[in-house]
């Protein structure tokens, strides 16, 4: 039953990713009356749906026409005989499913292959596989690691994004968990490999962040790097890489503490976020106050959709007091790191400056960089709608430009917020939709809630709204 609710929840938190990217919506609506399409088809064209199909957070093109998702099931398109998991590209303009990992002569992957991002332009999408079978120009995963490709829509090839420095064959270990820029043409991903870059000394013996930029030929730089030496790898572990639409800046976290000259990390190997500049090919702490030479004192953590498509702005979670000035509400609290000023601003506040009450988490931020939504217990953030604290979480928008927060998780009459749980939230490029999850049935009126309100969060039956 629990693993039957968990994909359900994936399922709807997909479809509002789907609304968010169409054209025209209606102000607020319930978005799982009606499901508007199933992405993993079987071929058979019967309507009956493929089983074991998972999608990764950068899975939409940015008209919202391709999607890409992975799944195990041999039904989705003709003569799949692997039997594990391939990647799959949906077009859902026409309605057809094409089967990407598979080799220049059709036939599929002879290994697993996940993790698929597309480009916002629709036209690349990233994966990794442990495939014998995918060589390109005689490179592969000859060692059987996991490596990643960039196959290209319109012509269906292949191109190993992770080949070893000397050239000929793929890094000598697994790599995963890409991030594609809007054109394509810089990958950032994580790594165990060694071999990856020429005369790279690996100081840390764990995963560390690459890119892989095609803009003028093809290189591979080591983005989690030492302060002192481009070619030696930070001093503790670095993942999950995020690069911004235009691919000026790569996001990850790391518990290194020799990353930035002149910053002492006072929370030892605790999560820092840290921005890669391309221009400048250096890095920066995210996670810390103001012009500080120390980081936070705590852990810090983002979302997915956390950073700006110009990469000017990153919008965060921590736990660390020292950020701003006055923040004593030992909760976790959201903020804005404006990594061309090196300014942090605290988002979870009150219009009078307040910290939140409450626990704040979950950050994301439009596209324009305008506008940051996020989840929060807090009950003192906005004066205008009365909240009784209760423990349930509301989603918020605040305003960049000039710092208002507002409810979006409001019940129909508009001068309340639900006694339910609001989380998950997904922002629109302008900021002026957002897409969330809640177990709240009483956010529209004229709509009957079948699957009824449960108490707690963990055994909820959530649906999905947009407002």
């Amino acid at each position: 039953m629990a693993a039957r609710n968990s994909k359900r929840q994936q399922k709807k938190r997909q479809f509002a990713r789907l609304f968010l990217a169409a054209e025209a919506l209606e102000p607020r609506r319930l978005l799982t009356v009606g499901l508007p399409e199933l992405i993993s088809l079987g071929e058979d064209a019967l309507g009956a749906a493929a089983y074991m199909s998972t999608y990764s957070p950068q899975s939409l093109s940015g008209d919202g026409r391709y999607q890409v998702f992975s799944s195990a099931s041999p039904n989705i398109v003709a003569n799949d005989t692997n039997g594990t998991t391939d990647v799959f590209l949906r077009d859902l303009l026409l309605g057809t499913t094409q089967l990407v990992s598979r080799n220049s002569d059709g036939n599929p992957a002879n290994g697993t292959s996940d993790f698929a991002v597309i480009s916002a332009d629709g036209e690349y999408v990233a994966f990794h596989s442990n495939a014998d079978n995918l060589n390109v120009d005689g490179l592969g995963s000859t060692n059987f690691a996991f490596q990643i490709f960039l196959w290209s829509r319109s012509s269906s090839a292949l191109t190993l994004l992770t080949p070893n420095a000397a050239g000929d064959n793929g890094g000598n270990s697994t790599s995963y968990n890409p991030s594609i820029s809007h054109d394509g043409l810089r990958i950032a991903y994580q790594s165990e490999a060694t071999n990856l870059v020429a005369d790279l000394v690996d100081e840390n013996g764990w995963t560390d962040v690459f890119l892989r930029d095609l803009t003028d030929g093809a290189q591979t730089l080591l983005v989690s790097r030492s302060a002192n030496d481009a070619l030696t790898t930070a001093n503790y572990w670095s993942n999950d890489p995020k690069i911004s639409r235009d691919g000026s800046q790569v996001v990850f976290r790391t518990g290194a503490t020799n990353i930035e000259l002149g910053v002492t990390d006072i929370n030892i190997h605790a999560s820092d976020l840290i921005s890669f500049n391309m221009a400048s090919q250096s890095n920066r702490y995210v996670s810390m106050e103001t012009s500080a030479p120390t980081t936070g004192n705590a852990g810090s953590s983002r979302t997915d959709q956390s950073l700006s498509a110009d990469g000017r702005y990153e919008v965060f979670t921590s736990s660390a007091s020292d950020l701003v000035d006055g923040d004593m509400n030992g909760q976790s609290d959201v903020f804005l790191r404006d990594l061309e000023t090196g300014v942090t601003t605290l988002v979870s506040r009150s219009a009078v400056g307040e910290v939140g009450n409450g626990a704040s988490s979950q950050a994301v931020i439009s596209a324009d960089g305008n506008y940051v939504a996020f989840v929060t217990t807090a009950s003192n953030l906005d004066d205008a709608i009365e909240v009784t604290y209760t423990g349930y979480s509301q989603i918020y928008r605040w305003s960049r430009s000039d710092g208002l927060l507002e409810v979006v998780s409001l019940t129909a009459a508009g001068d309340s917020v639900p006694e339910a749980y609001s989380d998950a939230p997904t922002i629109s490029g302008d900021g002026l939709r957002i897409a969330f999850q809640t177990t709240a049935i009483d956010l529209v009126s004229g709509v009957t809630d079948t699957n009824g309100e449960a108490w707690w969060w963990w055994g909820a039956s959530r649906d999905v709204y947009l407002r």
